[in-house]
Order: C-alpha cells, then structure tokens, then sequence
C-alpha cells in the first residue's frame, strides 16, 4: 500500500513539470527583466558593457528595444568611421569623401590622397612626389628644402654678408643677411654709395673736372653730372676750357681779358655766357684776343682789335665775345688764333683768317689786314685743309693730300721753304715720302708728326725748342730722334718749348724751361725729349703749350697745368709751379 501511495504522488509531480515546460526541455527567455539572457543582446537597462562608442560610433547614448535589441539610433546620429559621412570634428575622411583636403593641402607636391579604414588619411600616394621639410630639394616646387642651395647667397640677393636659411615652407628667407644697398647705411667694403646717405665724393676724386656725384639705385657712383674737360688752351697768363657739356671757361689774366665783361683777373674758371644754352665746341688764344667756335659752328672773338682780328667788322676792342662776321653759307669745325690775327677751318676744309696782314699771314697773296673773314687762297689741285694751326704771324696746315702747307712770316725758317722769305699764300713743305697728320706752331718753330709716329720739326730754336739737341736754326724740316720704340699722336709748340704725346697716351717735353713749363721738376732747359710723369700716373689725351706754360687733358677728363703762374691760374700759390698739378674746376 505504501508503495502505490509513492508512485502516486511521483507520477503527479511528473506530471505537473511537464505542464509546466513548453520549451522542449531548453532554458526559458524572458525578455524585460533586466538581465540580459542568451539570445539577448540588452534587456531594459542591462547594456552589457556595450556603448555607441564601443560599437564603432563616434559616440551617443546606446539603448535597448522592447525586444531586447540595441537601439543605435542616438549612435548613429553621431555618425561612425565607414558611414561615408565625413564627420570633420573627429575624422579627416570617410572612405571617399576627404572634404577640401588634397596632397598639396598637406604640404605635399602632388600626387593623390586615399583614406585609411580608420578615417584617417593615407598619403601614400603623395609621398613619392615629395613635402617641404624632406630633406630633399624639389626644385620645380621649393626654393630650398631643410638647407639652402649654395647658388643661393647672400650676396646674390644683393647683400653684403651673412648666410640666407630656409624656412618652414622651403622659402629662402634673407632676413639673416646683414645690409643691402638702400639700407641708409654706407658700407665702404661693399658699396660706392647708398641713396639715402649724401655722397662725399667728388667728380675729381673720380677722374673728371667738376660737378656733383650721385647715388644710382645700384648704390654705385653716379656720374651724369660730372663735368670732363674736352678742348684746351693757353694764354701768356691765361687758361682756356670747355668741359664735356659744352660750357667755355677763361680765368688767370690778360690785356685782352678772358671773355668777361670787364678786365679783370680771375684765380679760378669763370664761364663765357654769350646767352643761355648756347654751347661751344672749340676755343683758342695767344695773348691780347681769343676767339671761340659756338655749338652752332659760328665764330665769336673778344680782346684786342687794333687789326680786326675779332673779325666782328670794326678794330674796337671788346672784352666780352662778338660774333664774327660768317661768310654766307660758311661754317667753321675749328678755330685758331696768333698774335693779331685769327683763322677757322670751314665745314668743307676751306680756310678763312682775319686780322692783320702784314706778313702774309691771311693767306690770300696780299699782306693787307682785313677785320672780317676772307678765304685763303687754297693750293691747287683742289687741296683742301684736315687741321690748321696758327703761330705768332704765320699759320700751317694738313692738306687732305697728308703734306703741310705754310704761309705768313718767315724771319726763321718757321714755315721750312729753306729760306727766310715771308708767303703771302699757303706752300707745301716738301718732304717726298713722308705724310703728315698732326701740326703745330709755335712763336717762330714748328712741328708736325708723320703717320708713322715721327716728329719733324724746323724754325727758330735759340732754345732747343725743335728738340734736336742742338740749338741751330732749321730751314727745313728735321727729323726728331726719338726715344726707342715711341711713336707720337700729338704736338704742341709754345714760345720756347714743345711737348708730343705718345700712341700710347705718354708725354714727352723739351726745350725752354725757365718756368718749368716742360715739367721735369726743375728750371734747366732741356735739350731733347723727356718723359714727364702725370698726376697718378694717368694718360694724355689733349695737349696745349703757351708761352711759359703747358696744360694737358688727362683721362677720363681732368685737367693738369704747369709753369709760369703769376694770376694762381693754376690753384696754387707758386709763381712757378715745375711739374704737373691738377687743375680745379669752377
């Protein structure tokens, strides 16, 4: 009985669980009691340790379904890397979208920019074209990469010292460089001037006779308004000269006056204005007058004119410039002067002298005296002049057939006939063989140079002013030695002295030197030619001998005088100054 009472009750227990258990024997979900059974991914709250951020989103607030799923809509709002979102607060891309980004917006040069899984950027693609900050120069893109170029310098840029760097964006950065032209300072070491420091140099510091220095943009010298001197010549006790601008000066003292308005000695160069503007391409003297060649190719004369050689048509002196009167149609390319009387070269080599006539000297068979321009009787052949030069009371010149003719006084064989007889009309000095392209005369010698660089000369030389060595009279032209290998340009005579100047711009004096005209330091007379040194050694290119005086353009265009000084003409105090000094401008 016992035991059918247990299996009784055992069977209705059975029988109740199996109610009970509709799961097949599996454990039973129950979704909504906070715990997070298998098969649930949350359950009300219960999140697990899940979040948005956990999830692959940026970030939010994850939640749970009813059905006990992840609610992600708050996480998705914010976005995830993938999406294909570009989200710029925490991604630099999003699969294809990079936003304005490229490998150039990266510093790179080119190439092409991809995204990383992570959102994050990948340059592979840039990297073979290179970035600033490398190491590597890509000239096509950068000035400098890490260092800077070795063409690049400092003084390349047009600075004075110092070492150029490279900045961060591969420019070269000249900050580091120390001065630069237009910095308003002077810098000796690197710089002739700057524009904004006034210049201290002088045109004559530079070569040249007056003016003003500038400052070019360059910070080199500029010398646009520097003044040279381009022709020359001497009185007894005067200076004349025209500078590169065309402006005569006259100073130092004559009876005649040096084309001022009044008779006055002057120390220093005082300008020769006839009215504004008008320029001058010649000047000349010899004692009491002197006449000059204006730009326009017309003649104007000032001094004495007891005999019409002012050539203005009266014999009234006048110490300021009067114009000659021009033939018709006549112009002159130089002008020449003697004692009293004045000549000029006209455009077609025709010559035309005025003044006294009483030795021949106008040329035109007579030795009457004429207070205008008349026309010398030119040589046959139809000869014309190249060059003219006038002495004491007789002129000479080149032919364009390259031999001397001469005419007027004869006294001493000054015109080389091989006589003493005056000329009334130009004669050939004949030389067979030989061709001439310089002359000169002086008080009673003459001298011209040979196309070969050889001086004759003949004349008066009671002071070795010919330079032969002797002192014996020439009626005819006598071939100078001179020194070994030296071929002369130039030749310039004066009352008792003569200077040539070498092919290779060197001088070279002789004769009279009472007043140290020839320039060799002393007052002995020199018998032939001597070498004179030059202010800082520089070049000759003019020459003009006066009567105790000798004054040389020196290169570029300065100014050089010696001898006899009585007005200070030649800015110094010495009645003698014995060897070349440099000559101030106005």
């Amino acid at each position: 009985m016992k035991n059918s009472l247990f299996l009784s009750v055992f069977s209705f227990l059975l029988f109740i669980i199996s109610s009970c258990d509709d799961s097949g024997g599996k454990a039973t979900v129950t979704c909504g009691n906070d715990r997070v059974d298998q098969g649930e991914a949350c359950d009300g709250n219960e999140l697990g340790a899940a979040t948005c951020e956990s999830l692959g989103y940026r970030q939010g607030q994850l939640a749970c379904t009813a059905t006990c799923e992840f609610d992600l809509s708050d996480c998705a709002s914010w976005g995830r890397c993938g999406d294909g979102i570009l989200q710029d607060a925490v991604e630099q891309c999003d699969r294809f979208q990079l936003g304005f980004a490229t490998c150039g917006s990266l510093g790179y040069h080119d190439g092409e920019l991809a995204c990383d899984e992570d959102c994050t950027y990948d340059t592979s693609g840039c990297e073979d074209a290179g970035i600033c900050g490398d190491g590597i120069l890509q000239s096509e893109f950068e000035a400098c990469d890490t260092t800077v170029p070795g063409t690049f310098t400092c003084e390349s840029a047009g600075r004075w010292s110092g070492n150029p760097s490279c900045t961060d964006t591969c420019e070269i950065d000249f900050s580091t460089c120390a001065g630069f032209c237009g910095d308003g300072e002077f810098n000796a070491e690197f710089e002739d001037c700057d524009p904004l420091v006034p210049v201290t140099t002088t045109c004559a510091e530079l070569g040249t006779w007056y003016g003003e220095v500038g400052c070019t943009s360059g910070c080199g010298f500029d010398t646009t308004a520097c003044r040279e001197v381009e022709a020359i010549d001497l009185g007894p006790n005067s200076v004349y000269a025209i500078d590169s601008a065309g402006t005569a000066f006259g100073w130092g003292g004559s009876d005649g006056g040096v084309g001022q308005p009044v008779l006055q000695h002057y120390a220093t160069p005082m300008p020769i204005t006839i009215w504004p503007g008008l320029t001058f391409i010649d000047i000349a003297t010899m004692d009491m007058h002197s006449c000059a060649l204006d730009g326009n190719r017309n003649a104007w004369c000032w001094g004495t004119n007891a005999s019409g050689q002012l050539g203005d048509g009266t014999t009234t002196l006048s110490y300021e410039p009067v114009a000659v009167r021009m033939p018709n149609s006549v112009y002159f390319t130089s002008i020449t002067v003697g004692y009293d009387h004045s000549c000029g070269l006209g455009m077609d080599g025709t010559a035309f002298c005025w003044g006294a006539g009483s030795s021949g000297q106008l040329g035109t068979g007579g030795t009457g005296s004429s207070s205008q321009p008349n026309m010398v009787s030119m040589p046959s052949g139809g000869v014309k002049f190249t060059k003219f030069a006038t002495g004491f009371q007789y002129n000479c010149a080149i032919g364009t057939d390259e031999q001397v003719y001469c005419w007027g006084r004869n006294d001493s064989g000054q015109l080389g006939l091989g006589n003493t007889t005056n000329r009334t009309t130009p004669m050939p000095v004949v030389l067979p063989g030989v061709s001439f392209t310089d002359v000169a005369c002086g008080s009673a010698s003459t001298c011209a140079v040979s196309t070969t660089g050889a001086v004759y000369c003949w004349g008066r030389n009671d002071t070795y002013q010919l330079g032969l060595g002797d002192n014996t009279i020439r009626l005819l032209p006598a071939l100078r030695t001179e020194p070994a290998g030296i071929a002369m340009s130039t030749v310039a005579v004066g009352a008792g002295h003569g200077c040539s100047v070498s092919t290779t711009g060197r001088l070279w004096c002789w004769g009279f030197n009472n007043s140290g005209q020839v320039g060799d330091g002393t007052t002995s007379t020199v018998t032939t030619p001597l070498e004179i040194s030059m202010p800082g050694n520089r070049l000759v290119q003019g020459l003009a001998a006066g009567t105790y005086a000798t004054c040389v353009r020196l290169e570029p265009g300065q100014l050089a005088c010696w001898g006899f000084n009585s007005q200070g003409q030649f800015g110094t105090t010495d009645l003698k100054v014995l060897s070349p000094v440099l000559v101030a401008g106005p």
